[in-house]
């Protein structure tokens, strides 16, 4: 699935003011947990990797990390296979750390993992995305989808914002989360030219109790891209880079950043280092006791940079409108009229179930006018101010159903 682009306009580099460089280093600027983890039975995690044309740039540099892991790709080689590469391994280290973890069995669900992709095309104007692997807990979908993301060619600009915000939807779409612990990682080597829909979305996403990681790669020596003989990152580019990882993570503990330097030359090499701390963390992370977070789906954010991704599937149409004269994503009105209790219209007849406000008489039997247990999408859409249809669990559920089961 390819979401519907939108137009934007490039940012200027952020000013280094907020945001300090770390020394070069073959090290995470993560801090590593101390103790493993091997409990956690359920967990999502979401890859949100750079596809754009500068994963073509360091091809030299990345082949030699390729070749060095004895690793066999078809054709082409390039950046873009080590973020896919990143993940394979990085799945691997948080199932050996973590035991209970598991692909979906007899026993049911454990692990889910989903994979996208980010770009922008017209001059970094035109935000793209794709969704490569559908969040899935199959072990044979996530080897189609690594086989899919391996054959993928690099493309276009940075513009993480409008896939992050795909990412947005569909975990506010799962109301209630049957996987309340998830993960994001957004990968780049490069700065983004689409404004804040990256910052504001990663915000909602932790808003939506998601742990948000970061990982940046720096390259500083002279390279092709759009302007042969200069830089990859200029100095303020690598800060602004840095100011940019840290606002998708929300918190330095969150941030890997590699950046090139004499002793380390060439830091896609060092990016395999990160994966037992980067484990481990998301594993503590995920293991806090959801009374414990900061966080809360009973109310979306509309953290949305596209009339699309606004407004057009019904879990957010129900919290969110698009303002066209601000071209702008914000929350609707809640409805108007408080719902009685289901037991105040429970086992009455139906003349009584007419005369009482409140309630309603479907399906042969009188309910709360905010019941939500039709059987069938056209029912209980039929009731769009309380109800909307899970499309991936196919039943009907109410909006003011709690965020975890």
């Amino acid at each position: 699935m390819t979401p519907q682009p939108t137009t934007l306009q490039p940012t200027t580099t952020l000013a280094p003011t907020s945001y300090t460089v770390p020394k070069p280093s073959n090290a995470p600027s993560l801090a590593p947990t101390q103790s493993p983890l091997n409990s956690l039975t359920r967990l999502d995690l979401i890859t949100i990797m750079d596809r754009s044309d500068s994963m073509n740039w360091w091809s030299d540099e990345c082949t030699a990390v390729i070749e060095a892991g004895g690793v066999q790709l078809p054709q082409v080689t390039n950046c873009w296979q080590l973020w896919v590469l990143f993940v394979e391994r990085l799945v691997a280290t948080l199932f050996a750390q973590n035991p209970a973890l598991h692909w979906t069995d007899a026993t049911g669900d454990s692990f889910r993992l989903g994979m996208y992709g980010f770009w922008c095309s017209n001059d970094q104007t035109v935000p793209q995305g794709e969704e490569i692997m559908v969040l899935s807990g199959s072990y044979d979908d996530y080897q189609l989808g690594i086989r899919t993301a391996l054959a993928m060619l690099p493309n276009g600009g940075t513009c993480p914002g409008m896939i992050i915000e795909t990412v947005l939807s569909k975990v506010q779409a799962s109301n209630p989360r049957a996987f309340p612990y998830a993960s994001t990682i957004v990968m780049t080597d490069g700065v983004f030219y689409d404004g804040n829909r990256p910052v504001t979305a990663s915000e909602a996403l932790r808003q939506a109790c998601v742990n948000t990681f970061a990982v940046g790669i720096a390259i500083t020596k002279p390279g092709p891209g759009d302007h042969p003989g200069t830089t990859g990152l200029t100095p303020a580019e690598i800060v602004s880079q840095g100011q940019q990882m840290l606002s998708l993570a929300g918190n330095a503990s969150r941030v890997y950043v590699l950046i090139q330097s004499e002793p380390v030359p060439n830091p896609w090499a060092q990016l395999f280092d990160l994966l037992e701390d980067m484990s481990r963390d998301i594993l503590a992370l995920s293991a806090v006791p959801l009374g414990q977070l900061a966080c809360s789906m009973t109310t979306p954010e509309c953290a949305f940079g596209s009339q699309v991704l606004c407004t057009g599937q019904p879990y957010q149409a129900h919290f969110c409108s698009w303002n066209s004269n601000k071209d702008k994503c914000v929350a609707s009105s809640p409805p108007s009229a408080t719902p009685v209790p289901e037991s105040q219209c429970a086992g009455i007849t139906q003349t009584q179930c007419a005369a009482t406000t409140g309630c309603n008489y479907v399906q042969g039997a009188c309910h709360a006018i905010s019941w939500c247990g039709f059987i069938d999408a056209t029912s209980c859409g039929g009731n769009p101010s309380w109800c909307w249809w899970d499309v991936a669990n196919l039943m009907c559920r109410s909006y003011s159903e709690p965020v975890y089961v």
